[in-house]
């Protein structure tokens, strides 16, 4: 990345520590977000998931939906809780609750959610049961209704298709991105994941209205597409 009007001063992601610099002041200086980033984890790629919340705000805005509040659902919030802080930032109406299977994730998340300010509107649980997705809001939210569910599921089926296919998409003069098991690798691996939530978003039709997820793999959409469909599901 060249930095304008220094053409003698340029910026290279070739490492985590250089990414969760970018990262950390790139939220300060545009979002006003305080944030504590850990190396070991995923360090978040700002602008996709700022898309992603604005892809939900639009969907929201096009199909205005009858609530009292905006509550939404953020699957595998992470130590960073990304999702949630900028969800709040741009839309000052939505609160969250934010779910990890990763303990000492959600006891980070916790404190990047007091550095900005907002234990108010944000909550997390620490989902013991990595089979579920949405059973902890029947525990924590009452008879509440979700606006929607979103998530950032994991890719890999196992460590070693995580080490083969990153080694060969990552750029010569970048190290492979940082992560934990739980953040890039599930049983079945990402085809796997997005199935077993459709089939069990069944259960959660009349408490979340939008179901949505990234998808980051071009091979899982078809397969995806028919589930959905199988499921009488709204496209």
């Amino acid at each position: 990345m060249d930095i304008p009007n220094t053409p003698a001063l340029s910026y290279r992601f070739s490492s985590q520590k250089e990414n969760i610099a970018f990262s950390t002041a790139f939220l300060k200086s545009n979002y006003n977000i305080n944030i504590f980033l850990p190396q070991n984890h995923l360090c978040p790629t700002i602008p996709n998931r700022t898309n992603y919340i604005k892809w939900v705000s639009n969907l929201l805005l096009k199909y205005p939906l009858n609530l009292a509040e905006i509550i939404a659902l953020d699957i595998g919030c992470g130590p960073s809780c990304i999702y949630p802080l900028l969800g709040i930032t741009l839309n000052k109406n939505w609160s969250f609750l934010a779910t990890d299977i990763d303990l000492n994730s959600v006891r980070i998340a916790n404190y990047n959610i007091s550095l900005n300010n907002m234990e108010n509107k944000i909550s997390t649980i620490h989902n013991t049961n990595p089979k579920t997705y949405f059973y902890p809001i029947r525990k924590n939210l009452d008879k509440s209704i979700l606006a929607f569910s979103m998530c950032n599921p994991p890719f890999y089926s196992t460590e070693n298709e995580k080490s083969l296919l990153s080694s060969i998409k990552t750029p010569l003069n970048r190290s492979p991105a940082v992560s934990t098991m739980s953040e890039k690798v599930t049983v079945g691996g990402e085809k796997c994941f997005l199935k077993n939530m459709i089939v069990e978003s069944v259960a959660f039709k009349n408490r979340i209205i939008w179901f949505t997820s990234m998808v980051g793999r071009k091979d899982t959409l078809d397969h995806i597409l028919k589930l959905l469909k199988h499921h009488n599901a709204s496209l």
